[in-house]
């Protein structure tokens, strides 16, 4: 970055080229600051400039940023290119933010007509799932004149996310008959979805069909998906079984879900094997030592619990506060446990005081 900085600092004449490709530069290397620098000092704007910039702001998770840089394209009259139109679903996905979301749809079926990118297609279905409208992701995928393997993979990701496990079945048997080819990350969803649906025969039977029947072979998320769907149906041993037998190092996912597994079944003997793991792996991991506090907690061990807190002082871990986010009127707003920086924090208290009196005398 030092040595495309210097070229452009030498540089004569600046055009709206070589601007954006400094800011590009910054924005592909994560330097958000670097690039909003170079941004406000750009004399003229492309759409390019707002695409690379917003793109940045995604990737840095700085999703609102995003958003209102979305909004400020629009007020200069600058019309987003279909990259840009991804980045600004992909925020809108991880903030919630389904108004937004809906105007950007009614904005590309407007400028779009028929024709929609496959790639725009499939970033509203994940869109609308992640923003629990079920109804509109649907309607996406039912409107796409062609459906590819990302359309379907998001649906299918989809209906998996939302637990809808017969319908996930039956629109993965679909795609199948349609000709289209699932792929590796299809198959994530799929197994997923079985998990999350309680579907364990299901689940096993395409585990075992991905190589034979479609030349996918399986990775260690696709074992991860399996623990985790044996995890959940309470079948510990066949869990740490297939664990033992993978052609993989496990990873802290597998013996995280195999914990929480653990946890809710009260396996104390392979949970603290899990445990084990996880603490050499990630030793100051706060949420993993509420895991095994709960652990402890549910199977009686309180001598156990003990250590367990003595630990978590001992290598200075705490969980760190929960957050949640809420869209009003477009607009995402960020709550966190304790904050109480918010200019309406006041009022904001005291009407959820309010709220909760009344739901308590109901």
């Amino acid at each position: 970055m030092d040595s495309a900085r210097r070229v452009f600092d030498g540089m004569g004449y600046r055009d709206i080229a070589s601007w954006t490709t400094l800011l590009a530069c910054y924005a592909n290397s994560c330097s958000v600051k670097a690039a909003r620098k170079v941004f406000d000092e750009m004399p003229e704007r492309s759409v390019i400039s707002y695409s690379a910039m917003i793109a940045a702001y995604v990737r840095g998770n700085r999703f609102r940023e995003a958003l209102d840089l979305f909004r400020e394209l629009f007020s200069v009259k600058i019309e987003p290119s279909d990259s840009c139109v991804m980045s600004v679903l992909c925020a809108c996905a991880n903030l919630g933010a389904l108004d937004v979301g809906r105007w950007v749809y009614s904005y590309v079926c407007q400028s779009k007509g028929d024709y929609v990118d496959s790639r725009i297609a499939t970033a509203l279905i994940d869109m609308f799932f992640k923003c629990g409208s079920i109804e509109h992701a649907l309607l996406v995928f039912e409107g796409a004149k062609e459906k590819h393997v990302g359309e379907w993979t998001a649906m299918l990701s989809g209906l998996a996310m939302h637990g809808l496990g017969e319908q996930l079945i039956e629109a993965f048997e679909k795609m199948v008959d349609s000709g289209v080819k699932p792929n590796g990350v299809t198959f994530v969803a799929l197994l997923s979805g079985c998990s999350h649906s309680g579907l364990v025969n299901e689940g096993l039977y395409y585990f075992d069909r991905m190589e034979s029947d479609f030349g996918v072979e399986p990775t260690v998320e696709h074992f991860g998906c399996v623990v985790d769907l044996l995890g959940r149906a309470g079948l510990i041993d066949q869990a740490m079984q297939l664990i033992s037998e993978m052609p993989f190092e496990p990873n802290a996912a597998i013996w995280g879900s195999l914990l929480n597994a653990c946890r809710v079944y009260k396996n104390v003997e392979i949970g603290e094997l899990a445990a084990q793991w996880l603490i050499k792996d990630e030793p100051w991991n706060g949420a993993l030592y509420m895991t095994l506090l709960s652990l402890y907690r549910e199977a009686g061990r309180w001598d156990e619990v003990e250590k367990v807190k003595l630990k978590m002082k001992e290598v200075g871990c705490r969980k760190g506060p929960g957050c949640s986010l809420i869209e009003v009127g477009g607009i995402c707003y960020e709550f966190v446990v304790g904050d109480k920086s918010h200019p309406c924090a006041v009022e904001i208290c005291l009407n959820l005081s309010k709220a909760i009196r009344e739901f308590q005398e109901q």
